[in-house]
């Protein structure tokens, strides 16, 4: 009883390990299911920016040389109709290189960006000032500024920021594909641990179903033998209730018959006692009668002077008590 009270049935513990099987696995899916979709959703965040990047760099570096020639060929021509080309393209080049700027932090490159955007600001300062000079109808000034070593330094770091934000963007792209690649070994690896036990979990609910199954079938074995044997007592309890009310019935028509012949030889008796009544009353009045005229001839006997010829008699009426003894009366000689 002791054991029954602190220990839990085996069935229950199996239904246990079932829930903790079940619970394990569906967790082990929504996990790597989840972590796919983050993979996924990480994926195509990243293409989308480097590809945002890649098209940035190009844009930066395509404007960069717009504006470069622009103000080398107003040098060149003396025409101003270049500044208004280089103005058009500059709030463009500016513009990328602040996207460039937002998006650079997300690669570890915002210094690169940076310098880049500061040698951009010289650039563009001194072409400004070669604008200024041809306006002025100093060309050979002009052209000083736009083909000497500092601007010339200045196109080198611009382009080298350049190069470095796309050595940047190739780092990141190794570097998340690298973390792609071992995210998706711990998910491998977290895959693949719970396969033991989840695999010894549906052992253990296979033959525990089966083992259910089986005393289940026991069960239904016993129960369709246990319905056929109280079908068999109820055929013979409904046999032996109906044998019983069979001689019930009998023996009530013979009592009702009983009593009808009862009843009757009752009848038959009061009718016969009502006749010997009546022969007895008939009788009794037949001998007050014979009485009568044996006195009557005593009477007439004693007048004559004769001797009665009746001598004493007794008579008992119908309505005295049948153990009283007669009256006595004279009787034959």
């Amino acid at each position: 009883m002791t054991h029954n009270r602190t220990s839990p049935p085996r069935n229950f513990k199996l239904i246990i390990f079932l829930t903790v099987a079940l619970v394990l696995n569906a967790v082990v899916l929504g996990w790597l299911g989840w972590c796919s979709y983050r993979s996924y959703r990480d994926d195509a965040l990243v293409r989308q920016r480097d590809s945002r990047i890649k098209d940035l760099r190009c844009r930066i570096l395509h404007l960069d040389e717009v504006l470069t020639m622009s103000a080398r060929m107003a040098v060149a021509t003396g025409d101003l109709q270049w500044e208004q080309r280089y103005h058009k393209f500059e709030p463009k080049l500016d513009a990328a290189i602040k996207e460039a700027i937002k998006l650079a932090p997300q690669l570890n490159t915002s210094k690169t960006v940076a310098k880049t955007d500061a040698a951009n600001v010289k650039l563009v300062k001194m072409e400004r000032q070669a604008f200024d000079l041809i306006r002025r109808h100093q060309t050979d000034k002009a052209r000083s500024v736009l083909f000497s070593n500092e601007y010339e330094r200045q196109k080198r770091i611009y382009t080298e920021g350049m190069d470095e934000l796309a050595q940047g963007l190739s780092t990141a792209i190794s570097r998340f594909l690298a973390g792609q690649q071992h995210r998706a070994f711990l998910h491998v690896l977290t895959a693949v641990l719970p396969i033991p036990f989840i695999v010894i979990g549906w052992f253990a609910v296979f033959r525990a179903t089966r083992k259910w199954e089986e005393t289940l079938r026991v069960n239904n074995v016993r129960l369709a033998k246990k319905t056929e044997e109280l079908s068999e007592m109820n055929r013979s309890l409904d046999q032996r209730v109906g044998e019983r009310t069979t001689e019930l019935s009998m023996a009530n028509k013979k009592l009702e018959a009983g009593i009808a012949l009862r009843i009757q030889t009752g009848e038959k008796l009061n009718e016969s006692l009502a006749e010997l009544e009546r022969f007895n009353h008939l009788a009794i009045g037949r001998e007050e009668r014979m009485i009568e005229l044996k006195q009557e001839v005593n009477e007439m006997a004693r007048k004559a002077g004769t001797p009665p010829p009746y001598g004493l008699v007794f008579l008992q009426k119908p309505e005295e008590d049948a153990n009283r003894p007669m009256h006595p009366d004279i009787v034959s000689s």
